[in-house]
């Protein structure tokens, strides 16, 4: 049984600020004290404020502002937590690159006031935004990398400061004398033992300090230990040179305290504190409390991870505990299904526009271009009394300041123009569809999907999970049914697992027991499929349960293929699902499995796929006349067959078990 005990809180600091105009001092305290209580019901722990009085967020001349965004780069928090969206920029474009910079160090930016911002729509808008920053900034890092690469084939240093080493008259790297005497240091006292905490602490009471300037830690203390160049390695992109640069430190030192910095980095991981992917979005569906991180830890050490219901402790809620791989997974594959969805992200970009449309309507740029058209109609009838002859100083005094007040309402227009660009619908639907390419273990993508697209999540014990996205659209709510509730009350069952086995033919959850057993077993738990992920984390339809009891068919050929099963019957019949469970289920490891296995000849499998074709076309064609399929045939049972055979040929490059071709 787990032991209980608290995940470590994921560490974050505040951001409070208040303009000159009509608000004061106290409001800054309100932002505080319900940042600290959104904090506290989410599951953050406060290390830090950061606070900017009597400044606008249209500037990003705001000093604790630039502060914090210096401080994320020294991993000291994961969070930020703001007030509402307009306290950290009131322009879109420059939240999109402060927030590009912040999620750059792995920082996530929450408010605590906008659950439901009005026109969720804007944090879509801002995640393109983000896109294009990322896309500019490695645009622009790829160029003056391939601007550097000719100077790193001279060996040159590329500005960078190296502490223990400088600039020579040559361009290259020398030993700078004054300060490699430092290095020299830190590397023979941490492989003799000495704590990296005791190291920096008499480093910077001793007055030394970093290459830039900075005091000592245990960060800059790693990233030295780490460092090839101290051991005369030159490195840039793909050019390495060994003995490119004078070496501080001799081989045999260095590596010695790389196995040290290994053990001593890796040991106290377990005190971590774990990133919960859903904080602040996901909700109990019974009471409406969050539902924050939490965690224990079994007899054998192993930790495990949960959402648990804040109202469990506040008002004796029963909502259950939710394990925090399984619903971080759920929806993270639902978020994944709507942006490959063609109308989702056509009607998101919709949307988006009428957002963008309603922002332009009620901003300073409108008003302005009121303004000019207002004040060009009192120029031209300025013009028109001039024409018709009535010139006095007057008239000429008040063209003057027109074309003055023009020119002043022009200039206000181009800067607005330029800090607040408008994306244009294609821009949209560009970046929405580059994200389909993402990687889903990517901890990276796996944030952008939640940030970007989910509001909140309610989960219920009835096996619901309803999901609010941003934007206003009809299908802005996602409600999922999941699979226990799917394959709730199936007289027949579905043999998911063999009946003398840990699981039994028609229940899902013991089967999902014996097959994570296996796979871990086996070692194949990062295998598996998109949709036999979805469904094996326990979301899916009858239908999609349906479908995948019938991969058994497909799974058959393979065995037959492997040489297991002794030979293909005439396909009318559906295959001995219990043996082939039991083919794998009978073995402890892969290399059990592996020794009984025998490949058949190649031209064997060619003609079978041939075969399945034929029964395949003849089954299509029935099909398309109405008429039941020839001689006895089972046309669910080719069709399987067809899929497993087109995927053991690569048959039209059909690698994709998920998506296999079978034209006929």
């Amino acid at each position: 049984m787990a032991q209980k005990k608290a995940a470590p809180l994921i560490p974050a600091v505040i951001y409070a600020r208040y303009s000159s105009s009509g608000q004061r001092e106290e409001s800054i305290e309100g932002q505080l004290r319900e940042c600290h209580d959104f904090a506290r019901r989410n599951g953050l722990t406060v290390v830090g404020e950061y606070v900017d009085k009597a400044l606008t967020g249209r500037s990003d001349k705001r000093p604790d502002f630039q502060r914090m965004l210096r401080d994320c780069e020294r991993g000291v928090f994961q969070a930020v937590i703001c007030w509402k969206m307009d306290r950290f920029a009131r322009n879109r474009y420059d939240s999109a690159m402060y927030k590009y910079k912040l999620k750059r160090n792995g920082v996530r930016i929450f408010y605590a006031k906008e659950s439901i911002p009005e026109g969720p729509e804007g944090i879509i808008l801002e995640s393109v935004m983000e896109g294009y920053a990322e896309y500019y900034s490695e645009n622009l890092s790829q160029n003056v990398k391939r601007g550097y690469y000719d100077s790193a084939l001279e060996l040159k240093t590329l500005g960078q400061t190296v502490l223990g080493l400088r600039k020579g008259p040559d361009g290259r790297f020398e030993i700078d004398p004054a300060t490699a005497p430092i290095v020299r240091r830190i590397f023979e006292e941490y492989a003799a033992g000495e704590r990296a905490k005791d190291i920096y602490t008499r480093l910077n009471d001793e007055g030394y300090r970093t290459s830039r300037g900075g005091l000592f830690n245990k960060n800059s203390l790693r990233r030295i230990l780490q460092n090839e160049k101290y051991v005369g390695v030159y490195e840039f992109r793909d050019i390495r040179v060994e003995n490119g640069i004078p070496a501080i430190v001799d081989r045999e030192l260095f590596d010695r305290c790389q196995g040290m910095v290994e053990k001593h980095h890796r040991a106290p991981a377990a005190d971590r504190a774990t990133s919960f992917l859903l904080t602040a979005k996901l909700f109990c569906g019974h009471c409406g409390e969050p539902m924050t991180g939490d965690g224990g830890t079994g007899r054998s050490g192993r930790v495990y991870n949960y959402y648990t219901c804040n109202g469990r402790r506040v008002h004796k809620c029963q909502k259950e505990r939710a394990q925090k791989e399984w619903i971080e997974q759920l929806v993270v594959d639902e978020l994944v299904d709507l942006i490959h969805s063609d109308d989702f992200v056509n009607e998101v970009a919709d949307r988006c526009m009428e957002f963008q449309q309603r922002e332009k309507d009620q901003s300073a740029l409108r008003a302005l271009e009121a303004r000019q058209k207002e004040n060009e109609k009192a120029i031209q009838n300025m013009l028109a009394a001039i024409e018709a002859g009535i010139i006095t100083p007057s008239t000429k005094s008040r063209l003057m300041e027109l074309e003055a007040e023009q020119a002043q309402i022009e200039k206000g227009i181009a800067q607005q123009l330029i800090s607040e660009p408008t994306l244009e619908r294609d821009q949209v639907v560009y970046f929405l569809e580059r994200f389909r390419e993402g990687d889903v273990t990517d901890d990276g993508y796996r944030a952008f999907l939640v940030d970007t697209f989910l509001n909140a999540a309610y989960l219920y014990d009835d096996d619901k999970l309803v999901l609010v996205l941003n934007y206003t659209g009809e299908r802005c709510k996602v409600t999922l049914e999941l699979v226990e509730k799917a394959v709730e009350g199936d007289p027949g069952g579905s043999c998911f697992a063999p009946s003398g086995a840990a699981g039994a033919p028609g229940n899902f959850k013991k089967s999902r027991k014996f097959f994570g057993e296996k796979l871990e077993e086996f070692g194949l738990e990062e295998d598996l499929t998109h949709k036999e992920r979805k469904i094996f984390k326990g979301k899916c339809n009858s239908q999609d349960f349906a479908s995948m009891t019938w991969k058994y068919e497909a799974y058959w050929v393979l065995l037959w293929a492997l040489g297991i099963v002794a030979q293909l019957d005439y396909p009318s019949e559906a295959c001995n699902c219990e043996f082939a469970i039991n083919a794998v289920a009978d073995c402890d490891s892969m290399e059990e499995f592996m020794e009984k296995v025998s490949l058949r000849n190649i031209s064997e499998i060619l003609d079978e796929a041939d075969l399945i074709f034929r029964y395949d076309w003849a089954c299509v064609d029935a099909r398309i006349h109405e008429e039941e399929a020839p001689a006895g045939l089972d046309p669910d049972v080719v069709y399987e067959r067809h899929c497993g055979l087109n995927w053991l040929i690569d048959a039209d490059g059909a690698d994709d078990w998920d998506n296999v071709s079978t034209n006929t």
